[in-house]
């Protein structure tokens, strides 16, 4: 039960794949569960593995590899600086270049099991600064799950809050906070209005190019618990003050009266009602 990862590479243009590396934790122990979650870029790969002990029981971490002359070698190993049981870090990751997230579900920081997330940065092949711990943003709560997923998209970075409760018993969350070169800071937090009980939105994410999916795996808008899939743009910014029109509208920053997305501003510029 040491878990394990495997790479595959795509063979010339066409649709084959080829396994070109297994990868195991150098520290492997049983139910460490290694492999729980896998993020690439480029020629590094992170996985995480949730039930790693070295930061208490089942405190987790995760193990960062980097393909060297066509070998992918373990180069860092990552846990948290302070003991905490049972918190799962490494439950979720995600990478973008010299970036890494890493979610702790679990971790007792902002509330009971109500979940964290770190973010480091690469000073050199086997060291990574701390850069940030971010919890969700109001008033201390438990059990939201905050870092059960997580994604990099440049300077972006979102996080699944899937048991946050503010539209429902369970409905799900999702938050997106920015790097401004110097620290994180919070840009939205995402709530599905028309979703009032269990949904669990944010229990999946992705974010490529401006653009953010959210998966929502246990509504039922298409069928008994069917499931389905949140997707925001935020490229898109009318009045060119750097802030996208979503963020502007959520935010109550804008008058948007006709509730399409974008600032009342912009509609009577393009002559819209």
């Amino acid at each position: 039960d040491e878990g394990g990862a495997f790479i595959f590479r795509r063979i010339g243009s066409s649709d084959e794949f080829a396994l070109e590396a297994s990868l195991i934790a150098p520290d492997a122990f049983e139910n460490d569960r290694f492999g729980s979650a896998v993020a690439i870029s480029g020629d590094r790969v992170v996985v995480g593995m949730p039930r790693d002990d070295d930061a208490g029981i089942d405190g987790g971490a995760a193990w960062i590899f980097e393909r060297v002359d066509g070998d992918w070698l373990a180069t860092a190993k990552i846990i948290r600086t302070t003991s905490d049981w049972y918190a799962g870090f490494g439950s979720a990751v995600a990478i973008d270049g010299d970036v890494l997230a890493i979610g702790a579900p679990r971790d007792d920081l902002g509330g009971t099991d109500d979940g964290a997330v770190r973010v480091y940065r690469r000073l050199d092949a086997a060291d990574w600064m701390l850069e940030a711990v971010i919890v969700a943003g109001g008033e201390t709560a438990t059990g939201r799950e905050t870092g059960d997923a997580v994604a990099l998209d440049g300077d972006r970075l979102v996080i699944g809050l899937p048991t946050d409760s503010q539209m429902g018993s369970n409905a799900g969350a999702a938050a997106t906070w920015t790097w401004t070169g110097e620290i994180w800071t919070p840009e939205a937090e995402i709530r599905a209005a028309d979703v009032t009980g269990l949904a669990l939105l944010g229990a999946a994410v992705a974010a490529d190019d401006g653009r953010v999916l959210l998966g929502v795996p246990v509504t039922s808008a298409f069928g008994q618990y069917a499931g389905g899939l949140a997707s925001l743009d935020l490229r898109t910014d009318c009045d060119s003050d750097g802030t996208p029109d979503y963020i502007a509208v959520t935010a109550g920053n804008v008058p948007d009266c006709n509730e399409n997305g974008q600032p009342d501003s912009c509609d009577l510029e393009q002559g819209l009602d």
